[in-house]
């Protein structure tokens, strides 16, 4: 959602728009994951389910700057970097 649908065609988002998008979605989505999953669980897992959902959210944190510290000690250029991201965000 880069861009805004208008008459004249599509005119590209400001900066602002894009950060607010950016920066809320993923708290918007950390808070209501856990809600929902609290409430449609059984009981008798549900404290387990909600604690899994945070563990492979701490857990993501952690590969993530692992593997950029291990990148950012080799020689490769940041093109070729990003497209390597890329590809392992498809997975």
């Amino acid at each position: 959602m880069l861009y805004l649908p208008k008459n004249e065609g599509m005119l590209p988002m400001s900066s602002l728009w894009k950060e607010l998008i950016v920066s809320l979605t993923p708290g918007f989505a950390s808070m209501t994951v856990p809600i929902y999953v609290g409430e449609t669980s059984p009981a008798n897992i549900r404290g387990r389910l909600v604690t899994a959902f945070q563990l492979m959210i701490t857990f993501g944190l952690l590969a993530a700057n692992l593997f950029a510290g291990v990148l950012s000690c080799l020689d490769i250029p940041f093109r070729q970097l990003k497209s390597f991201a890329a590809g392992v965000f498809q997975l």
